[in-house]
C-alpha cells in the first residue's frame, strides 16, 4: 500500500460519510432553529444563560399571594364537602317515614308464607304427589289457590306493593 493513499473500500465509502456527516449537521442546525424559535416564543432563557444574580424570580415565594391562595382553596373545599353533603342527603319525603313499619310488616307476611309453604307441602307430600298425577296445571294451581288462599293472598298483595312502588319510582326520576 502506498503511503498517503486510502484503500479501495475507504474511497468508495468516504462520499457516503460526508453526505452522512452534511445530513446530521442539517438536522442539527433544523433542530437548533427550532429550539430557539421555541425558547423566544415562550421567552425563556437556557440555563447557563440565566442572570448571576441568585434564585431565579420565579424561585421567589409571595408569602400573601400564598397564604392568599390557601385561603381561597380552603374556602372553596368547605364549599365543595357542603355541596356534596346536601347532595348525599336523602330528601324527605312523606312515604319515608313509613318504611320501617313497611319493611316489618313485609318481613312478617314474608315469614308467614314462608312457614306456611313449608308446613303445608311436609304435611301433605302424599296429596301433593297424587294431585300432579292426576290434575292439569290450571287444576293444579286452582287447587292450591283454594287450599292457601290467605299466602296467595299475600303474596298478590306484596307484589302489587312492589309494582306500585317501582311506578313511583319511575315517576320521580
Amino acid at each position: 500500500m502506498e503511503p498517503g493513499v486510502a484503500p479501495e473500500w475507504v474511497q468508495q465509502l468516504f462520499p457516503w460519510m460526508i453526505w452522512g456527516a452534511v445530513i446530521v449537521g442539517l438536522i442539527w442546525l433544523v433542530l437548533l432553529t427550532l429550539d430557539y424559535l421555541n425558547r423566544r416564543a415562550y421567552n425563556l432563557t437556557m440555563a447557563d444563560r440565566g442572570g448571576s444574580g441568585g434564585d431565579p424570580g420565579f424561585l421567589k415565594v409571595d408569602k400573601d399571594k400564598r397564604d392568599a391562595a390557601i385561603a381561597a382553596g380552603e374556602d372553596f373545599d368547605k364549599k365543595i364537602e357542603a355541596r356534596d353533603a346536601a347532595e348525599r342527603a336523602p330528601a324527605p319525603s312523606a312515604a319515608a317515614q313509613y318504611l320501617p313499619i313497611a319493611k316489618v310488616v313485609t318481613a312478617v307476611f314474608a315469614l308467614l308464607t314462608m312457614v306456611t309453604a313449608v308446613l303445608g307441602s311436609v304435611g301433605r307430600i302424599e296429596y301433593y304427589d297424587e294431585a300432579v298425577r292426576r290434575l292439569s296445571s290450571w287444576e293444579r294451581f286452582s287447587e292450591i289457590v283454594s287450599n292457601y288462599w290467605l299466602g296467595f293472598v299475600v303474596v298478590l298483595l306484596l307484589i302489587a306493593i312492589q309494582v306500585y312502588q317501582f311506578v313511583l319510582q319511575l315517576r320521580s326520576e
